[in-house]
């Protein structure tokens, strides 16, 4: 955790063609496909990009996606999910915020 957000690093487990149009890992090669996304700390929600990596031998190859607030939503769930099956803990919920201030009152006469 840092910055008031908690970091993810994801594997990524579906059909490369279908979701980048081509096939990125290889085991030949050596290279494999990551997503980094963060869990906001004071919102209760997932950042609004998807970062990738395609890690190779030869360097690596960074993308990015903007996420929909429906895919936001899906992907905080999902993470919850990650975290009560591994650490038997859900994700923090955002601090209750309290109602506004009530007005100053100067001094009256």
């Amino acid at each position: 955790m840092e910055d008031e957000r908690i970091n993810f690093c994801l594997d990524v487990l579906a059909d490369e063609k279908s979701v980048f149009g081509r096939q990125l890992s290889s085991e030949a090669e050596d290279s494999y496909v990551q997503a980094y996304t963060s869990y906001m700390l004071d919102s209760g929600r997932v950042d609004d990009t998807l970062d990738i990596v395609v890690r190779s031998p030869g360097g690596d190859e960074w993308f990015s996606c903007i996420l929909t607030d429906e895919a936001r939503e899906s992907l905080r769930q999902k993470l919850d999910t990650f975290c009560v099956n591994t650490y038997a803990e859900r994700l923090p919920s955002p601090p209750v915020q309290d109602g506004p201030a009530p007005p100053q009152m100067g001094p009256t006469m």
